[in-house]
């Protein structure tokens, strides 16, 4: 993998005259730097390491007035090459920048001590140095004396940067992410950005996302150092010509990568290692990739939200962040002034607005800030915990966005979840089993009580119902999980309409009293029942009492609709169905039906439709037998 290694320390400390001795490249590169003498933007330089190989080296500004610059520069460092005078030893500079690494989780630390010629006891300075690294947490890091300009102590430096950087390096991460420091247009290519690759690998062809533009593009080729490369890797400074895109497009801040893993945003959740805690509400700057932005600061210490931060922080194989958080160490909701681009897992930087003095850093735990609900249980896996902190579960896109991953990505990891009974996946909506029980439950609350409030109403209307359960499906999520209720026998559904399974219609004494009249004259005419006008005027009954008891002998399952114009007692039907088994195997014509029960056409049709409708029966050719296991509709 490739490695950067990024200089930091006060002004003036000898850093661009170090990195100048080190790789013979002046990294000084702007008139204004060049006038003022000292950084003001960043600077880059190949450095070839013995045992290592080729890494880069990053020169960033010391000044307080270009701190931000200092931070884009320490994104994905890999080591730190932090310079110190040896004649004026720690200055605020110094111990910012160092906070600013700690911040960043930046480990490996290589102290050079410059201008070591101007030391009146060198000595003393170095035991100076050291009990101050001590102090701060970097007991291990190197301290060597350098004088530069006279080339004293520059392979000592090689050699303490080669032994940092030494040993198992990190697994490249799935998805590459960007920081765009530098757009420019290169006669003959075209658009071109520059930037640190923060994490995982990209190569010439790959798709890119860039945020907050919302523009896609493609990688048209890549360069490293002036090098022509198929393929960057994490830490590498690289330069892509991009396709398709115009200068005017961008801006300083883009964020690029993978698709489908950067955002824009206007509200972020982080959690923060404070130096400083502020005031909820304080207005703070954001140093965000290699953008910076205004934030206003809303703190949260609920028990779901502690939960659902500890599960889902990013934490690489050997990265001991949980054993050294700081105790101030916080969930953080920042709410940006304008639309931003982030990356769940990326880190970033808070300052004060004025003065802009450091206050903490953190990782971002959600691109959208969307606080959890639900105290989440201990777990190890990042999937399952993303699911535990919603209280019904969640869509792919969503866990997509906190886990930093593309649905392809994802793709495996939920369907071994899923055969496993670990989650329940309704196209593409993911909830572990209680979270699916107790959504079932709150909506058979609701069926119930409804069913209480209208007992002779068989079907309820099922957008009611699903808005007060606050069922939270929609479309084809809704659709999967009703059906899944109803394979485990919870609920029943009929078109627009629902029912709790265990609920029967209850008709009052008078209705009992009028549908048994009703049914008696409906059992007497067999199949050729006739329609209710006429029954109301057989039974000496008002018409819209007839209609209105059948539709509720429907309803609660006593009678069947069986056409606009048909409607048989229940009792009528298995009758029928009964009869039908004498035909045994060889089956029956429309006509033989029509005989047997001595109706019409008028009749016969539409019943033998309804019950192959419903897999009574089964047509063969012109003949019509009854299916296996077939007792009732």
């Amino acid at each position: 993998m490739a490695r950067l290694i990024g200089l930091a320390g006060h002004v003036d400390h000898g850093k661009t005259t170090l990195v100048q001795a080190l790789t013979g490249v002046d990294t000084d590169r702007l008139p204004a730097e060049k006038e003022r003498g000292m950084t003001i933007d960043l600077g880059f330089a190949p450095l070839d390491l013995p045992g290592v190989g080729r890494v880069s080296v990053v020169d960033v500004p010391g000044h307080a007035k270009f701190l931000h610059n200092m931070l884009v520069g320490a994104l994905g460092t890999d080591v730190a090459l932090l310079c110190v005078a040896a004649d004026s030893l720690v200055m605020p500079q110094t111990e910012e920048h160092l906070a600013i690494l700690r911040l960043l989780s930046v480990e490996r630390l290589v102290v050079a001590l410059t201008f070591a010629d101007r030391a009146s006891d060198l000595e003393l300075a170095r035991t100076m140095i050291r009990e101050w690294l001590d102090q701060s947490g970097y007991s291990q890091a190197q301290v060597v004396p350098v004088c530069a300009p006279r080339g004293e102590g520059i392979d000592e430096v090689r050699g303490a940067l080669g032994e940092a950087l030494a040993g198992e390096e990190r697994t490249l991460e799935p998805n590459w992410l960007l920081p765009v420091d530098r757009i420019f247009s290169a006669k003959g290519h075209g658009l071109v950005v520059t930037g640190t690759l923060a994490r995982g690998q990209v190569s010439v062809g790959d798709p890119i996302e860039i945020q907050p533009m919302g523009l896609r593009s493609k990688v048209r080729s890549l360069q490293s150092h002036g090098e022509n490369l198929e393929t960057a890797q994490r830490g590498m400074r690289v330069a892509i010509n991009l396709a398709g895109i115009d200068r005017e497009q961008l801006d300083r801040g883009t964020l690029m990568g993978t698709p489908g893993t950067v955002f824009a945003t206007e509200r972020i959740r982080v959690e923060v290692d404070w130096l400083e805690v502020p005031k909820p509400g304080s207005r703070v700057r954001i140093s965000l990739g290699s953008d910076e932005v205004m934030a206003r600061v809303r703190l949260s210490e609920s028990p779901a939200v502690r939960a659902h931060s500890q599960a889902l922080v990013p934490r690489e194989p050997g990265d001991s962040a949980p054993e050294r958080r700081n105790a101030l160490a916080q969930n953080v909701e920042l709410r940006l002034e304008r639309p931003a681009a982030a990356a769940q897992g990326q880190r970033l930087i808070l300052r004060r607005y004025s003065p802009p003095d450091l206050l903490g850093g953190g990782v971002i735990i959600d691109p959208f800030g969307q606080t959890p609900t639900a105290a989440a249980s201990p777990v190890a896996d990042p999937i399952s915990a993303a699911v535990l902190a919603t209280p019904h579960g969640l869509p792919t896109d969503r866990l997509c966005q906190l886990l930093g991953q593309t649905p392809q990505q994802l793709g495996d990891p939920l369907e071994r979840k899923k055969r496993s009974g670990q989650l329940l996946g309704f196209a593409g909506w993911w909830m572990v089993p209680d979270q699916h029980r107790s959504l079932a439950e709150e909506l058979s609350r609701v069926l119930l009580e409804l069913h209480g409030k209208f007992p002779d109403r068989a079907w309820l209307p099922r957008d009611k119902v699903l808005e007060l359960a606050k069922i939270p499906l929609e479309q084809k999520p809704l659709e999967r999980w009703l059906a899944r209720l109803a394979e485990e026998g919870k609920i029943r559904l009929q078109g627009a309409g629902i029912a709790d399974a265990s609920f029967e219609v209850r008709l009052t004494p008078k209705q009992e009293a009028l549908w048994k009249r009703v049914e008696d004259e409906l059992l007497s005419q067999g199949v050729n029942v006739q329609e209710p006008k006429k029954i109301a005027l057989a039974l000496n009954l008002p018409h819209q009492a007839v209609t209105e008891i059948l539709n509720l002998a429907v309803q609660g399952g006593r009678a069947i609709h069986i056409s606009p114009e048909i409607i048989l007692p229940t009792p009528t039907l298995q009758k029928v169905i009964g009869e039908l088994r004498a035909w045994g195997a060889k089956g029956f014509t429309p006509a033989e039906f029509r005989d047997r029960f001595e109706t019409s056409r008028k009749y016969a049709i539409p019943i033998l439709e309804y019950l192959d409708k419903k897999r009574v029966t089964e047509r063969v050719g012109e003949v019509r037998v009854l299916r296996e296991g077939a007792e009732k509709c």
